[in-house]
């Protein structure tokens, strides 16, 4: 395909999260005019994750909006998004970008893709009923599995693996949490605040 050929986009913002949601809509705010497009691998527009450890577990999908805007906010500033569009490659000589089914060339681009999932490296780690939580897909899972379980464990003592903990217990799933760390919270480096919420948490369960 010629370069002439592909499309150009004015701002091209790649991550379907809170980074380039934000950043569409100041775009506009500021007075850009140019052409501005969001490419997320997801199926979902453009969202917030933290509710995905929290209320989206406790009251379900159908009780909890997570969506950043909706549909008609990016359709009445001229904001287009891609779904499902996964970026294999990308060329900033060229300014260019292919997608596992699109090409594109970009003016400005902001890479807002998020962090990875760090997954278990241990023997049994892919058998079912073992969870990891970094996007929409994930807590549905999780959610539907919370629907039927009595026993749980979560690995990981930091803000999210404490808020699952939590959101477990209120779903009146008996939970253990293990961590390799000494103290919940590690990274605070507050042990005042660590043996708080350890005690805390110990009570409600």
């Amino acid at each position: 395909m010629r370069s002439n050929e592909i499309p150009l986009i004015d701002f091209l913002l790649l991550g379907g999260g809170l980074a380039s949601a934000t950043a569409a809509e100041t775009l506009r705010t500021a007075g850009a005019e140019g052409s501005i497009a969001i490419l997320c691998a997801e199926t979902t527009p453009p969202y917030h994750r933290p509710p995905l450890s929290k209320s989206f577990l406790l009251n379900g999908p159908d009780q909890t909006n997570i969506l950043v805007h909706d549909e008609a906010f990016y359709r009445d500033r001229e904001i287009d998004i891609h779904l499902g569009a996964r970026v294999c490659r990308v060329d900033v000589e060229s300014h260019t970008i292919e997608t596992d089914r699109d090409h594109f060339r970009f003016g400005k681009l902001l890479i807002a893709t998020g962090a990875s999932v760090d997954r278990l490296a241990v023997p049994g780690a892919h058998l079912r009923g073992i969870h990891y939580l970094r996007n929409v897909n994930d807590a549905l899972s999780l959610y539907e599995s919370i629907l039927h379980a009595r026993r749980a464990v979560v690995i990981g003592a930091s803000f999210l693996g404490m808020e699952l903990a939590a959101a477990l217990v209120t779903r009146g799933v008996a939970t253990t949490l293990i961590a390799r760390e000494d103290l919940v919270y590690e990274k605070l480096r507050s042990p005042e605040v660590s043996a708080f919420f350890t005690g805390y948490f110990r009570n409600e369960t």
